[in-house]
C-alpha cells in the first residue's frame, strides 16, 4: 500500500505520489485501487521492476531467503509482528 510505504520512507503524500507515478510510467511498478478502500493505493513491482532489482542488488533476495529459511511460519509471524511494531 502506498500509505505504508510513503510512512516507512517518511515521505510527503506528493512526493510519494510523484516517485510512484514515475516508477509506474517506466513500468517498474503497478498501481491499484485497493479494494476494500477505495481512497488507498496498492502497489506491487513488475517483472522488469524485479529484474532490475536484482540487477542492482544481486544475490539480495537469495540472502533473505536464506536468512529465514530455517523459520517455520509461526516464527515468521511473530518476527514480522515485532518488525511492524518497531518500525511503527
Amino acid at each position: 500500500e502506498l500509505r505504508t510505504v510513503r510512512r516507512r520512507l517518511g515521505w510527503s503524500k506528493a512526493n510519494a505520489t510523484e516517485v510512484t507515478l514515475t516508477l509506474q510510467g517506466r513500468g517498474m511498478v503497478t498501481r491499484a485501487v485497493d479494494a476494500s478502500d477505495r481512497r488507498a493505493r496498492v502497489l506491487s513491482i513488475t517483472p522488469e521492476g524485479q529484474a532490475l532489482v536484482e540487477r542492482v542488488f544481486p544475490g539480495h533476495a537469495s540472502r533473505v531467503s536464506a536468512a529465514f529459511a530455517d523459520l517455520d511460519d509461526e516464527e515468521k509471524r511473530v518476527l514480522t509482528q515485532v518488525c511492524r511494531k518497531l518500525a511503527a
